[in-house]
């Protein structure tokens, strides 16, 4: 018997739930409780003969449950006129007449776009490179700021090349800045822009996010006057300049100011524009060599120079390097009538020396008298007599606020020096040299240079 279970168990047990609802099937079939087609029919001729004959419903057909409808008949109340049987099949209302439009058209007020101009434009001459700076430019309206632009020329009424370009376009960390890339091999008055190094951070914008307002030229070249200018470029927001839009409840367009130009873009996206320029910012380059006269190879120098001048000098220059952002020291002789270049005691990077021209000539060295003029503090004395000797001596005088009183005396001293006469090569320019010892690379107060046989001496 347990074999036949488990090896027809599953088959007998479909078979009990089918004949199970078979079972159910034919049992619901005889429930009075589920219609039929017969009862369909009774029910059908029940409710005819109630719809055609007005009395009340046969005692037998079963009532709601609940009565719907006298409940709401009840809670209303009669009805104040009674409601017509036929219900119209559409209801129509009169069309309301064309408003009427008078005064013309409607009135459309203008603003300008707001975009001011970099403001505290600077720049400041330093060893080697020229430092611009410039304030905060004002606040936009209208538009976003995108970036700010710096130009350089060589005359006041110029606009020049670009130099600088600062992004604007997040607040949140330090923008970047594009410059002009170098030009190997450009002359002084040929360069193309400032290197990439040539950013540098202020002490303010280094510590605190935002654009840099210090930019560093160093692709100048020396002794030359240069002159910037700065603008703001900004990209057009909704609505754009010349369109109509609505403003606390007024028609108003947007306009752009006089000073406000129109710049073509060279990628796609918005319409981009650009400020009035700033004031023009000038200032001329510090010289990118400096040079100290050491002495002459003769030994009686004053008496060869009356002779007929030196045979030969020596000169010291240092050399501004504005890769190593550092000054370079070489030592030369030099004969009159010769350039002052030569090489300095370094090698570049493909192992060659590194050599230079200060633009100046030796034109010749001669004798003369270096007159150092200073000022000091002395006390301010008057002559009295000693009671005792009864000679004079000088009494200390003193002021109203119980000090001595001082003044100011001049002192003038003179001093030999050999002098070499150096000939700027570009403008004929002749300017006197004093030997100087080692560590001064020029006089450091008021001092005048007399040669021999020029000008007497005061």
């Amino acid at each position: 018997m347990s074999a036949f279970l488990i090896n027809h168990g599953e088959k007998l047990a479909c078979a009990v739930i089918l004949a199970a609802c078979l079972v159910f099937i034919a049992g619901q079939s005889g429930d009075r409780r589920y219609p039929t087609a017969d009862r369909f029919e009774e029910a059908k001729s029940r409710i005819r003969a109630v719809l055609e004959q007005e009395g009340e419903a046969p005692k037998d057909y079963p009532a709601p449950r609940v009565d719907y409808a006298g409940n709401l008949a009840r809670s209303v109340g009669p009805l104040p006129e009674p409601v017509s049987e036929a219900l119209p099949a559409f209801l129509s209302y009169p069309r309301p007449s064309a408003p009427e439009i008078s005064g013309g058209p409607p009135s459309v007020d203008t603003i300008p776009m707001e975009l001011p101009a970099p403001a505290d434009l600077v720049v400041q001459p330093v060893e080697g490179f020229l430092r611009i700076s410039w304030g905060k430019p004002g606040e936009a309206k209208h538009c976003e700021a995108v970036r700010i632009e710096l130009f350089r020329s060589l005359a006041p009424e110029q606009v020049g090349e670009k130099v600088c370009e600062i992004q604007l376009n997040n607040a949140d960390t330090p923008a970047a800045a594009h410059t002009a890339p170098d030009q190997p091999g450009a002359g002084a008055h040929e360069a193309r822009g400032a290197t990439k190094r040539s950013l540098r951070l202020g002490p303010s914008a280094a510590r605190t996010s935002g654009p840099p307002r210090v930019f560093e030229d160093v692709n100048v070249a020396p002794r030359t006057t240069y002159y910037y200018r700065a603008r703001v470029v900004a990209q057009a927001t909704k609505p754009e300049p010349g369109e109509i839009t609505f403003v606390d409840g007024k028609l108003v367009r947007l306009v752009l100011p006089k000073d406000v130009a129109e710049l073509p873009r060279e990628t796609p996206g918005g319409r981009l524009f650009a400020s009035a320029w700033s004031p023009v910012a000038s200032a001329t380059t510090a010289p990118h060599y400096r040079v100290r006269f050491t002495g002459t190879a003769d030994p009686v120098a004053h008496d060869q120079a009356r002779a007929g001048g030196a045979s030969e000098a020596f000169f010291t220059v240092r050399v501004w390097r504005k890769e190593a952002r550092g000054w370079t020291e070489a030592n030369i002789k030099v004969r009159p009538g010769a350039p002052l270049s030569g090489a300095l005691p370094i090698k570049d990077a493909n192992g060659e020396e590194v050599p230079f021209d200060t633009g100046w000539i030796l034109a010749e060295v001669r004798p003369g008298v270096m007159v150092e003029q200073t000022t000091r503090d002395v006390p301010v004395t008057r002559e009295e007599t000693d009671p005792d000797t009864g000679a004079q001596v000088p009494v200390l005088v003193a002021g109203p606020n119980g000090r001595y009183r001082m003044r100011k005396e001049t002192i003038v001293t003179q001093v030999p020096v050999m002098v070499a006469l150096l000939k700027d090569a570009a403008t004929g320019r002749v300017e006197r040299c004093p030997q100087r010892p080692a560590g001064e690379w020029g006089p450091s107060r008021d001092l005048k240079i007399v040669l021999e046989g020029d000008e007497p001496a005061p």
